[in-house]
C-alpha cells in the first residue's frame, strides 16, 4: 500500500499530512502520559500519510519524535541519552528481555517496518546497550491500515497505547486507541476504501465510541507497506 504524500504537500495539511479536507489536527486531543515516549522514525516513513508515529507525537504531550537517515537533516540522538531509558523491541519470536519492575522514565520505539527497524537497531549506537523489553501480544486484531508481518507486531501508535496500558495508564491508552481509530477512519475515507480494504478483521472489534460522523473501533497490530 503506497501512502506517500507529494513532496510539495500541495493539498495536504503540513502537520498531519492528511488531505486538507480530512485534516486530523483540530480533532486530536492532548493526551498526557507519565511515561516519556521517544519515537525514532525511519526516513522512508517521513512522508507517509499512514505513518502512525507522527499522529502519536501530535497527540501526546510527553513525547519526542526524531528522524533517522533523512538526507540533509542532522540526526539528533539527545532524547536517547537520558537515564532509565528502555527500548521497546521484541526478538524475532515476539519474546523479550524481562520486563522492568517499575515503569521506566522513557520508552524508545523504532518507527519503521519490521525489517527497517531491525537495521535501525543495529545502526543506532545509542540503543545498543539499552535495556530492552516487549509487551504482551493483544488478542484482538481489528481495523488497521497496513498488513502485519506476524501476529505479535504492532504499529507505533498501538505499541504506545499497549505500553501505557501495561504500566497502568489505562485512560491514556483508551485515548490513544481513539486517536488511532480516528486516523484509520479519515485515511480510509480520503482513499474511498470500502471496509474490506482494511487489514486484520478476523475478530470482532471492540467499539470505543460513536459520533455523528463515524464509528471508532479499537485497533491493534504493526506493519509493512
Amino acid at each position: 500500500m503506497r501512502s506517500r504524500t507529494p513532496s510539495d504537500l500541495n493539498g495536504f495539511c503540513k502537520t498531519c499530512l492528511f488531505k486538507e479536507e480530512w485534516c486530523l489536527c483540530e480533532q486530536l486531543p492532548t493526551i498526557h502520559t507519565t511515561l516519556h515516549f521517544v519515537i525514532v522514525r525511519h526516513t522512508r516513513e517521513v512522508l507517509k500519510t499512514s505513518n502512525t508515529g507522527r499522529i502519536a507525537a501530535l497527540a501526546l504531550d510527553n513525547c519526542s519524535l526524531i528522524d533517522f537517515g533523512v538526507k540533509d537533516k542532522p540526526y539528533d540522538p539527545t532524547p536517547l541519552l537520558h537515564d532509565d531509558t528502555w527500548l521497546l523491541f521484541p526478538d524475532n519470536e515476539g519474546l523479550s528481555a524481562p520486563l522492568p519492575e517499575t515503569p521506566p522514565k522513557r520508552v524508545v520505539l523504532l518507527d519503521a517496518t519490521w525489517r527497517q527497524a531491525k537495521r535501525m537497531k543495529r545502526r543506532i549506537k545509542e540503543v545498543h546497550h539499552m535495556p530492552r523489553f516487549g509487551i504482551p501480544t493483544p488478542n484482538i486484531y481489528p481495523e488497521r491500515l497496513r498488513q502485519a508481518p506476524n501476529n505479535w507486531s504492532l504499529s507505533t501508535i498501538e505499541a504506545i497505547a499497549r505500553t501505557a496500558e501495561f504500566f497502568g495508564e489505562h485512560e491514556a491508552a483508551k485515548q490513544i486507541d481513539g486517536v488511532f481509530a480516528l486516523m484509520v477512519d479519515h485515511f480510509t475515507r480520503q482513499r474511498g476504501w470500502p471496509t474490506h480494504k482494511l487489514h486484520n478483521t478476523e475478530e470482532l472489534p471492540l467499539r470505543l465510541h460513536t459520533d455523528s460522523r463515524c464509528s471508532y473501533t479499537k485497533c491493534y497490530c504493526q506493519t509493512k507497506p
